[in-house]
């Protein structure tokens, strides 16, 4: 289960909204007593229980959150937390204490993923700028046959609001990276030098 963001937040009663669809492939589906039970990977090949249960999408640190535009598509709840829903073998460390998250969770009967999108799912907030590095986990059921129902824990990336001042962190370039530049620069340089003396 991916949620991405629909389109360039919009203006909502002094905040801006940033509405979410989310995509179920085909193969997965939405079966929230199937991720209730003893279904999520375990150690080596085994299924252990669910911890936390239920099938739910969590975007992480959101700045500036006000709360979730209502209504939500049918038989979905949501719920905010300092600390994130965050499936047992994804690795939360990433989310911040001091930046509130917001977990979906679907409570619906068994729904079979169709390969379309699911939406809206509608963060308010009070910053307009998007920020494309924050972070989402989810879990789900799959229905591929040799699955035999397992859950499905998944993590990614998703466009989240982007709290002024903050800029985006710039890869840093590696020295022996930049030696090869050079020496390629150099060579484009003598190659260029020695066409032009013909």
């Amino acid at each position: 289960m991916t949620p991405k963001l629909s389109g360039p937040p919009g203006a909502a009663g002094g905040n801006y909204a940033f509405s979410y669809s989310v995509y179920v492939p085909t193969i997965d589906s939405l079966n929230p007593a199937a991720t209730a039970g003893a279904t999520c990977p375990g150690p080596g090949n085994t299924v252990v229980q669910c911890n936390p249960a239920g099938t739910f999408f969590t975007i992480y640190d959101i700045p500036g959150l006000v709360g979730v535009q209502l209504p939500l598509p049918a038989n979905w709840t949501y719920s905010i937390h300092q600390t994130g829903l965050t499936p047992s073998n994804i690795n939360g460390s990433s989310d911040s204490a001091n930046l509130s998250n917001v977990t979906f969770m679907y409570v619906g009967p068994f729904l079979s993923g169709g390969g379309d999108r699911i939406g809206p799912f509608t963060i308010l907030t009070t910053h307009t700028a998007v920020d494309s590095g924050g972070a989402y986990a989810s879990q789900n059921t799959s229905d591929l046959i040799d699955s035999n129902g397992k859950s499905v824990e998944g993590a990614g990336f998703v466009e989240i609001p982007k709290a002024p001042g903050v800029t985006a962190v710039v890869p840093a370039v590696q020295p022996p990276m930049l030696i090869l530049m050079s020496a390629a620069l150099a060579a484009c340089g003598l190659l260029v030098l020695r066409i032009a003396g013909r």
